[in-house]
């Protein structure tokens, strides 16, 4: 089962956290709600996937127990961040090249998509959220795009990035697509850009008494 919906700036990065969820099952899409309470009763999904905005919001905690308050016994979530930014070589190319052209605000908000790099962050993130049986996994992904300029086109507007370069004008736009040209040379071939990512998935369970204990594989 896939999820079209997911918002393009987070593509590159996804996955499929959907992946193994049986037909019936009543499944949360928490990019799709508010980072606050969510407004359902105890006990009301199956399974839970949060894509690429745990990272993004400061009360990282209390969202955690919210999804995990209105999971069923048994039930499971999937949370996926990024991880260091530096193994994600086309974000990091753009904010360097987003500092140089539209300032220290629009570069900030690339590197953001990465404020909770280590695969330890999550587990622990989880962990003291009252999620049991922990795992996280690296998920390391490539995905093609036709040009750099497409690259951009996609991620910038629906990105944290998108409000601090809307007003970019256009001479600092091509400047970063020239960077980014000359940065990610070793992706390019004629068919477009390969945009290589890495990932953590954190997969967590709601305690039913039948799982073992919890770990990072």
């Amino acid at each position: 089962m896939r999820d079209d919906r997911l918002p393009a700036f987070a593509a590159p990065l996804a996955g499929d956290l959907l992946d193994g969820v049986r037909p019936g099952e009543r499944v949360l899409d928490v990019a799709r709600r508010p980072s606050g309470v969510l407004p359902f009763r105890d006990a009301t999904f199956d399974v839970a996937v949060w894509r690429h905005g745990l990272q993004l919001i400061q009360d990282r905690g209390t969202a955690l127990a919210e999804v995990r308050r209105v999971l069923v016994p048994g039930g499971r979530a999937a949370v996926a961040v990024g991880g260091p930014i530096e193994r994600n070589p086309a974000f990091a190319a753009l904010a360097d090249s987003l500092e140089r052209h539209a300032g220290a605000t629009a570069a900030a908000a690339v590197r953001w998509l990465f404020s909770l790099p280590q695969p330890e962050e999550l587990l622990a993130s989880l962990a003291c959220a009252g999620f049991e049986h922990v795992r996280v996994r690296t998920d390391r992904r490539t995905a093609r795009f036709s040009s750099v300029a497409e690259f951009l086109r996609r991620y910038v507007p629906g990105s944290p990035a998108g409000q601090a370069t809307a007003h970019m004008p256009d001479d600092e736009t091509w400047g970063v697509v020239a960077d980014l040209e000359t940065d990610l040379a070793p992706w390019l071939d004629a068919g477009g850009v390969r945009i290589t990512t890495e990932a953590n998935v954190g997969v967590s369970f709601v305690d039913d008494g039948l799982r073992g204990p919890s770990s990072r594989s």
